[in-house]
């Protein structure tokens, strides 16, 4: 993935936003602003949950470029996607690819689970698949194709039911709009 290290625009977005229970549920997210700000940076179809499944509050920040969008779900204001302040996240990529065995790592380190791949099916009867990295932390992604743009929903340390219920909400949403990016 080209884009991974080449981000053009980054902006954070000043959104705390509180679910108000003691108990963690889902963090809401104000859709319209978010898409106020990355739309005109994108040409991809804009997916976002309108919440954030295990976490009370959220902050926002995104990368982008014309074929290529990362939106993160951050526990501070100034994170912008950073390992130790960082929930989680959300991409799309016109030219991404699915994580394929030969890049996973063969070395089981202690008290880290083994890299892997699992098919799964989405609630929508969509099929994809989950993969489990670790390296100085795993990274959980469900991964799907849609359109001919590879999605992936993220958690840093997450399980393979908590990515796959973060997926479901995405793709429970509509298609949000197509971005306009020159």
């Amino acid at each position: 993935m080209r884009y991974i290290h080449a981000f053009r625009a980054l902006a954070t977005l000043p959104l705390l936003l509180w679910a108000g229970s003691a108990a963690v549920s889902a963090a809401p997210i104000n859709i319209d602003q978010v898409i106020a700000e990355l739309q005109p940076q994108t040409d991809l179809p804009i997916w976002l949950p309108d919440e954030v499944p295990e976490m009370d509050e959220v902050y926002i920040s995104f990368d982008s470029l014309s074929d290529y969008y990362l939106i993160s779900f951050d526990y501070t204001p100034d994170c912008r996607g950073v390992t130790f302040c960082n929930y989680g996240h959300f991409e799309a990529n016109r030219i991404g690819e699915f994580i394929t065995v030969e890049e996973l790592s063969p070395i089981v380190r202690q008290g880290m689970p083994q890299d892997e791949i699992v098919p799964i099916r989405f609630e929508n009867g969509m099929s994809g698949q989950f993969v489990n990295t670790c390296g100085a932390f795993c990274t959980a992604r469900a991964q799907w194709q849609l359109g001919g743009i590879l999605y992936s929903a993220a958690i840093k340390n997450g399980t393979q039911e908590a990515t796959l219920e973060l997926a479901n909400v995405i793709l429970s949403g509509a298609e949000r709009v197509p971005g306009t990016a020159q």
